[in-house]
């Protein structure tokens, strides 16, 4: 239940602030297609370190 909920307000945010994925993987500093796997379910787990990376990202 959690995890769809992160997933759901993940992808909410980056439509809301327009970010295309690719922006947001190089502002991360992580592959687009870890966040691509995020936001659609094709990865399980996608762990602390990616989160992290990305909220940092963000922070900046």
């Amino acid at each position: 239940m959690q995890k769809k909920l992160l997933q759901n307000e993940s992808y909410s945010f980056v439509i809301h602030v327009k970010l295309k994925v690719n922006t947001l993987g190089n502002i991360a500093g992580i592959n687009p297609s870890t966040i691509y796997n995020m936001l659609n379910s094709k990865s399980q787990n996608p762990g602390l370190v990616s989160i992290k990376k990305i909220c940092d990202g963000l922070d900046n």
